[in-house]
């Protein structure tokens, strides 16, 4: 990305892809979420795409639902300042055909992605990942604008449990 190019075109917006990404060496900034600051700075308005895993303040659950240490990542003041936060959902197997079809990888790599990082389980529990950071940002926005009294985010758990049907025929 030409930050330089940006700050003298000085556009109302600019749109930014892969927030975590680093930069090629002798870039102005070695990360991509360092770039984005500076054209804040200057007055633009940003509209980037981050995924979840990318996210420092997670690291530990990403590492355990994928098994797999993600380099590329942001600070989560990144996402916490954000003056909006949209939430861009794929069903888990709409996102696996894209891959299998090559419109994420090329084939020879999307075969790889889908066993191992890509895999249902995997992207079910990033996907619920995604919806309680997003939970805890819209929290987090209430509270600090004085519309909502509460403590501090906290985990949520709903628990769904059949009953068996003599109990409730009872």
């Amino acid at each position: 990305m030409d930050v330089d190019a940006i700050l003298r075109r000085r556009p109302d917006a600019v749109v930014v892809d892969e927030l975590a990404h680093t930069n090629a060496p002798g870039s102005r900034n070695e990360k991509r979420w360092k770039d984005v600051e500076e054209i804040l700075a200057a007055g633009i308005s940003v509209m980037a795409a981050v995924n979840v895993q990318h996210l420092e303040g997670v690291q530990d659950v990403v590492g355990s639902v994928t098994g797999i240490e993600v380099r590329e990542r942001l600070p989560d003041r990144i996402v916490r300042d954000a003056d909006a936060l949209v939430v861009v959902d794929l069903p888990v197997e709409e996102l696996r055909e894209r891959i299998r079809v090559g419109k994420v990888y090329t084939a020879e790599k999307a075969e790889q992605a889908l066993s191992s990082f890509f895999t249902e389980e995997k992207l079910t529990r990033l996907r619920e990942l995604t919806l309680f950071q997003t939970a805890d940002h819209i929290e987090a926005d209430a509270h600090d604008s004085g519309t909502l009294e509460a403590p501090a985010p906290q985990a949520r758990v709903a628990v769904a449990i059949p009953s068996p049907r003599k109990s409730r025929e009872s």
